[in-house]
């Protein structure tokens, strides 16, 4: 049997000219340990977690815990996590045998193995494998030879990076070897920690240079540099020095630091070259201005540099290259005077020291002025009074196109309205000026609306007040309706009692005692009346007359409205015939040019004469079932208004009645007096003769039971059943052509005595009659 033996991994940063510092070998195959390097001494904390299914633990050999099974099945192996990242992991593998492959991946790329890892290792029972033995073929690492216990290294360096995590798989190939076993180790190089110098920028002369490189802790630094002014030997074993005063050129040259710490040494460069600084700026202003125009801060400094100014609040303003140094003020104010500065830049970046220069503005007129309004009822008064500073001329602009130049006008306004005042003052230097908006109103205009100019005797007229005065003043309203009232509402109605014509007449008083009147004329007119007389009932077809009566003072027209679609205009008196019975509105309107329209109504009931049918002429059969005639159209449910009288002996007043007898028979029907008539003529059609004996003895006489004669052929149906005493059926026909009964039942003779008939008789007038009775049998 073979066995296959993975035994140690190990993963580093990088490569030194010193060895590492493993780890000891981990003992733990899933979970988290924590495993201490040699001096230094770093703990490292390294979870492990199976991959796939690499079957039990069985070290072998001194190497181990890390075994995959010979089992095809147990594939595998382990996943390694470093916390912090280590530098160097490596694998100590036992027992490596023909057919054996391995492949792993680090920080969860698949890394390719190469040749330049692996190296030989002598486990606890075996002899180390010769180089021939194992090969890194396509990145995984397999073996030559046959079964024995052969061994091999896997060192995997990681330099300049680091391994966060690493993970050995043994893809195995030969099914019946015993297994793989490795160890594990790992290491963390701290000298190949980043390491360079860095300065604070830019380099300019007569500026300090600020030098830095990374300061370990239990490091010694040792600084020299090729300028030819050498550097202050207090600075030359700190971390960052200071160099100070730069020169050009006798500060430029390479600053060189070697850092030692432990084993681990640390060498690093920066090339200086410095820049001139520019000379300080001189800051200067075109002005002073007056308030509103335009100024400007110039900056007078060295060639070829950018320039920043200043202003008083702090906000720069870059300028472009010189001769164009300048900073514009297009619209100068108080507040844009003070302190400006400014600061020279290099093209390198090398700052100047800063000029200074305090901007300042001239001696300012300052417009203002206050008014007095003086108001009148034909011309309004202002008086103006100046409040300017610092000025000695003055110009007024009133807003009505006229000016004054006096330090304080008296102006009259003839218009009320708003109007925008404008001050000019200047003192030969600086002009200010001021506007002030104000309005000039107290309107007052007597204005008032109507309801209407026309209206009727008696009837209100409402006046709606539309005068202007001024806002939130009292103002009395004097109203004169011009039949003797008068009112001082702001809005009132009156009504005028007799017709007529009135010029009713507002006065308007405002708070200055100023006055306006308006006037308005209203037409008063007289009422109208209208009325007629008639008949309210009527039969449809009949003429009725109407004889009307309406007043024409005022009047335009009267109209007579039937209701039936038909109307006649201006007649006092007419008739009219309705053709269709109803219920009719008929109005008689009056109409007036003011005074509201008269309209007169009376119901006009129009009946009509009804329709009776008592239907065709029948017949009855006497002593038989009576019959019932009557009006086939109306009925008392339908025409509860309508009334019928027979010309029966007992004077029927129903609109059915049952018959017994033959005979003529009439009904007059009565709608409110709009009667009509029909009448019947009822015919004897019966003649049934019932025997009440028979003798079937076939002597050719009454041999047949069978009451129906050749003279009753009215009959349309006929049914007959003949019972004898115990109630059994001995007989039944419906033909109407047959002979009766032969007094047999089943073809024998019955006994003579009395037998039971029942009869159903239907005659062509659709009248049925139902018979019973006895018939006795003879032979």
């Amino acid at each position: 049997m073979r066995k296959l033996l993975l035994l140690t991994f190990l993963g580093f940063l990088g490569i030194n000219a010193f060895a590492q510092n493993y780890t000891p070998a981990f003992t733990h195959t899933s979970g988290t340990q924590v495993y201490n390097t040699a001096s230094p001494v770093i703990p490292i904390s390294v979870t492990i977690t199976p991959v796939g299914n690499p079957g039990s633990t069985t070290p072998y050999c001194a190497t181990g815990p890390y075994f995959v099974a010979y089992d095809a099945s147990h594939t595998g192996g382990y996943h390694y996590s470093f916390s912090p990242a280590v530098t160097h992991v490596k694998f100590e593998i036992a027992d490596f045998q023909a057919d054996d492959t391995l492949y792993m991946r680090v920080n969860g790329t698949l890394t390719p193995i190469t040749s330049g890892m692996l190296s030989g290792y002598l486990p606890g029972c075996t002899t180390p494998a010769p180089t021939s033995s194992y090969v890194a073929i396509g990145g995984k690492l397999t073996s030559t030879l046959g079964a024995g216990n052969n061994g091999v290294t896997l060192t995997y360096a990681s330099a300049p990076g680091t391994i966060s995590s690493i993970e050995l798989v043994h893809d195995r190939l030969n099914t019946s070897s015993g297994g793989v076993v490795w160890s594990t180790y790992a290491a963390l190089d701290s000298c190949m920690q980043p390491f360079q110098v860095t300065a604070d920028s830019p380099f300019c002369t007569g500026r300090n240079l600020n030098l830095h490189v990374p300061n370990f802790p239990n490091t010694s630094f040792s600084w020299t540099t090729t300028a030819s002014i050498p550097m202050p030997v207090a600075q030359t074993t700190i971390a960052d020095p200071v160099v100070p005063n730069l020169q050009l050129p006798a500060s430029n040259g390479t600053y060189t630091c070697v850092a030692t710490r432990g084993v681990c040494t640390y060498t690093a460069s920066k090339d200086i070259s410095v820049d001139l600084t520019p000379k300080k700026p001189v800051v200067s202003q075109v002005g002073p201005k007056c308030a509103g125009e335009a100024d400007t801060v110039k900056v007078n400094t060295s060639p070829n540099v950018s320039n920043i100014i200043f202003d008083n609040f702090g906000v720069a303003h870059p300028c472009t290259i010189s001769p164009f140094n300048f900073y514009a003020i297009p619209n100068i104010q108080i507040s844009n005077a003070g302190i400006y500065k400014a600061v020279s830049i290099s093209l390198l970046g090398c700052p100047s020291d800063t000029g200074s220069a305090n901007i300042t503005l001239n001696s300012l007129a300052v417009a203002n002025f206050s008014f007095d309004l003086m108001l009148g009822c034909k011309e309004d008064s202002v008086q103006f009074h100046d409040l300017s500073l610092g000025n000695t001329q003055w110009h007024w602009d009133f807003g009505d196109s006229k000016t004054d130049t006096l330090p304080n006008p008296l102006h009259i306004y003839d218009q009320q309205g708003s109007y925008r005042v404008r001050l000019i003052v200047n003192n030969a230097r600086c002009v200010d000026s001021m506007t002030k908006p104000f309005s000039i109103n107290h309107p007052i205009e007597a204005k008032f609306a109507i309801s209407d100019d026309s209206i009727c005797q008696g009837d209100t007229i409402y006046f709606t007040n539309q005068s202007t005065v001024t806002p939130g003043t009292a103002t009395p309203f004097d109203w004169d309706f011009k039949d003797g009232y008068t009112s001082n509402l702001f809005e009132p109605k009156h009504g005028y009692t007799y017709y007529g014509s009135y010029n009713v007449r507002l006065v308007v008083t405002d708070y200055l005692g100023c006055h306006d009147t308006a006037y308005k004329i209203i037409a008063v007119d007289s009422l109208g009346s209208a009325s007629f007389f008639s008949d309210t009932v009527i039969c449809a077809g009949e003429t009725i007359k109407f004889a009307g009566d309406y007043s024409t003072i005022g009047g335009t027209y009267a109209l007579w409205d039937f209701g039936d679609g038909h109307t006649i205009q201006d007649q006092f008196s007419i008739q009219h015939a309705f053709d269709n019975p109803g219920i009719y509105d008929v109005q008689l309107n009056a109409h007036y040019r003011v005074c509201k329209d008269t309209t007169y109504h009376q119901n006009i009931y129009v009946n009509a004469y009804p329709n009776v049918d008592l239907g065709p002429d029948t017949a009855i059969c006497p002593g038989g079932q009576p019959i019932s005639i009557g009006d086939l159209i109306n009925s008392p449910v339908s025409n509860p208004n309508y009334h019928w009288r027979w010309n029966t002996e007992t004077k029927d007043t129903t609109a059915n009645i049952m018959v017994h007898h033959p005979g003529t028979y009439s009904v007059t029907v009565d709608n409110n007096g709009c009667t009509a008539a029909d009448s019947i003529v009822v015919k004897k059609n019966c003649y049934i003769d019932i025997p009440n004996v028979f003798t079937p003895n076939n002597d050719g006489y009454n041999d047949y039971f069978l009451p129906r004669q050749f003279l009753s052929r009215n009959v349309s149906k006929f049914d007959m059943t003949i019972y004898n005493r115990w109630g059994q059926k001995v007989f039944e026909t419906n033909t109407l052509e047959g002979r009766g009964w032969d007094g047999k039942f089943n073809g024998t003779d019955q006994p003579e005595g009395v037998y039971i008939y029942v009869i159903k008789v239907s005659f062509g007038n659709d009248t049925n009659e139902s018979y019973d009775g006895n018939i006795t049998l003879l032979r």
